[in-house]
């Protein structure tokens, strides 16, 4: 059987043992998040069930137990579909790029693993094939991030890493509590974590700036910046569960923190798919650029803000006795005038850091502007077309032709 069709049918077959093991385990996960737990704290937030506690919470809220269970049920489907989605039309759409079979590999399974654990829980009988989805989807990962974007192994130590990371998780995943589970051996799991981790940064930074192609490097930054946004999503969240004092408060609060830490799950798909399948239709450059420039003018403007209105208003305090609401007005008339000019600062600023060729060719545009509209000698105007060519577009030549006069030939005649 030739490669290509032997990938497919291990592809197809995968598929749909996990959308098997998704439907199946629906139910069971379902009426397991109906029920109350009385475990350790940590194993109930493991599970996502609730405490008696935490359900009182829920009751004030205006939620049921039940309705609790919906919430949870359809964002974990959401991020399954998600993934299985992107997973199959990548496969579809590219059924003989090596790279696009990794990427739909890995999706297959993706970030959504509890209902899959659930089931096994429940239904014991389907412990190995659950298993086998859990090894799959982490030797996926792995083999996604050393691989992406052109399937080759860059650095080429990262295939013997990758074939020792795929032994290390086998008694993980199908031996556990036994001698050939790593995880028995302590310290020296988590050194070997650690390396890991740390080459699954290495790695492709080493290939965006050493090996990638300007097309692979924008397809790495649609990967990262899904990366970036959901990691703020992450950490955003875990600040609202370390102002709870890490203990699982059920309020407003708590579903934009599940949103936080469920951000991956929804994020990197999509910036897989359109990576591999979309990635030319959109400068990357742009968005990244646009998002760094407002993320930071939005903080500038918040410190400004608030520092205006703390100060002035102490100020205000001590010379009149009492706060004036005139202080709320004037901080914001002030903010709306700096806007532009900040912006504008702010714009330069991470041009000239981040973009620096795209700063430096725009600053090379703006001279030759000025210069194109003060000068009057056509040789010098030609000598500073061509330099901006140069310094701009950066060929291996530059020629000038100019149109003759027809009109002057013509006179001459």
């Amino acid at each position: 059987m030739p490669l290509n069709r032997l990938a497919r049918v291990v592809w197809t077959a995968v598929f749909l043992l996990q959308l098997v093991v998704f439907v199946i385990g629906i139910v069971g996960y379902f009426d397991g998040l109906q029920q109350v737990c009385t475990e350790a704290a940590r194993s109930c937030q493991e599970r996502l069930q609730l405490t008696p506690t935490n359900v009182q919470e829920l009751q004030v809220m205006g939620w049921s137990l039940r309705g609790y269970a919906w919430y949870i049920l359809l964002t974990r489907m959401a991020m399954k579909v998600i993934s299985m989605a992107v997973a199959l039309l990548i496969f579809w759409r590219k059924p003989d790029d090596r790279m696009a079979w990794i990427a739909a590999a890995y999706l297959i399974v993706g970030s959504e693993t509890s209902v899959a654990e659930s089931l096994a829980v429940l239904q014991p009988g389907w412990w190995l094939a659950t298993r086998f989805l859990g090894f799959w989807g982490i030797c996926g990962f792995m083999f996604f991030v050393y691989l992406f974007p052109n399937g080759r192994f860059v650095p080429r130590w990262t295939a013997w890493l990758a074939v020792v990371w795929a032994f290390w998780n086998v008694g993980i995943w199908f031996f556990p509590g036994t001698a050939l589970d790593s995880n028995q051996y302590g310290n020296l799991n988590i050194v070997f974590a650690v390396v890991f981790f740390a080459s699954l940064l290495a790695a492709p930074t080493y290939r965006y700036w050493r090996v990638s192609t300007p097309t692979e490097q924008q397809q790495i930054k649609w990967v990262v910046l899904a990366i970036i946004v959901a990691l703020m999503a992450l950490f955003g969240a875990l600040a609202i569960v370390l102002t709870n004092d890490g203990e699982r408060i059920i309020n407003g609060s708590y579903f934009f923190a599940d949103w936080g830490f469920s951000a991956l799950g929804y994020l990197l798909p999509l910036g897989i798919g359109i990576a591999i399948l979309r990635q030319r239709l959109w400068d990357i450059d742009i968005i990244i650029r646009k998002t760094v420039q407002y993320a930071v003018l939005t903080l500038l403007l918040g410190l400004i803000y608030f520092g205006i209105i703390v100060t002035l208003q102490t100020v205000m305090g001590r010379v009149i006795g009492e706060q004036s609401p005139l202080v709320i007005v004037f901080s914001t008339l002030l903010i709306a005038a700096m806007f532009n000019p900040l912006r504008h600062r702010v714009q330069d600023f991470v041009d000239g850091r981040f973009y620096r060729k795209k700063y430096n060719a725009q600053q090379v545009l703006a001279q030759f502007a000025q210069t194109a509209r003060d000068e009057t000698d056509m040789d010098k105007l030609m000598t500073a077309l061509v330099t901006v060519v140069r310094e701009t577009v950066q060929p291996e030549t530059v020629s000038l032709w100019l149109k003759p006069d027809t009109k002057k030939v013509r006179d001459e005649s």
